[in-house]
Order: structure tokens, then sequence, then C-alpha cells
């Protein structure tokens, strides 16, 4: 009985050392996927900004939701730039090169957005990232 005792230790013995090895295996994995996550967001902030800085005289709408437009996006666009930019463009100087849903953009991981990224024929200018005046 004592042998069965002492054996009956050992194998718990052995199974506390295995399960701690997988706990702090666990672990280690836990941080790096956090590291791996923060790295990832970090890459997708840096290729959002250098799509903005490559298209500077470029306007890009993210963050609407679908159906926003109503069917009818070039609309959407000049009621979006006159109502809260305050920039009246003309039908003729407002040129569409790039009109549509992006999946792959990085906003888009939070649903299905519109992407409208637009040239002004001197228009408009860049203040800032993102924001537009009119070119007096």
């Amino acid at each position: 009985m004592r042998a069965d005792a002492v054996a009956m230790v050992q194998r718990l013995d052995e199974a506390e050392t295995r399960i701690g090895v997988h706990e702090d295996e666990n672990e280690h994995l836990q941080q790096m996927a956090k590291k791996s996550a923060k790295e990832c967001a970090e890459l997708w902030d840096s290729v959002s900004d250098m799509i903005n800085r490559e298209r500077h005289m470029n306007l890009r709408l993210t963050g609407l939701k679908d159906k926003f437009e109503s069917g009818n996006l070039r609309e959407c666009v000049r009621l979006i730039l006159s109502e809260a930019l305050g920039v009246d463009i003309p039908e003729t100087e407002l040129q569409f090169c790039d009109l549509g849903r992006d999946l792959s953009a990085p906003d888009a991981r939070h649903g299905s957005y519109l992407n409208m990224v637009q040239e002004f024929d001197g228009a408009a200018a860049p203040l800032s990232r993102g924001q537009f005046v009119p070119v007096l």
C-alpha cells in the first residue's frame, strides 16, 4: 500500500510539472499574441498614414455605414463636402478616381465602410490630414 501511495504522489508531481510547463507556455503565447496584435495595429496605422500622404490632394471618407449614400454616391459626396466641410465644389471640378466600398481598408475590420477618393482640380487644397479648404 505504501508503494502505491508513493507511486501516486510521484505521478501527481509529474502531472503538476507538466501542467506548470503548459501554463508557462500558454502565458508566453498570450504575451506574443498581444505583442503581435499591437504591432499589427501599428502597421495598419502606418499603412493608413502612407496612403493619406500618397494621396494628399485627395479626400478619403471612411466610416460611413452601408446604405448611407442611398444609392446616389455622387450627390452624397457633394452633400458631405458642402455641409460638413463647408466646401462647395462645382460638379465640373469634382473628379471621382476611386469610388466604392473597400473591404481591405484598415477601417473595414469594423464592418463594411464606404471609401470615397476624390481629386480636386485646384478647387481645394489640404489644410491638414483629412481637412480641406477652398483655394482662393
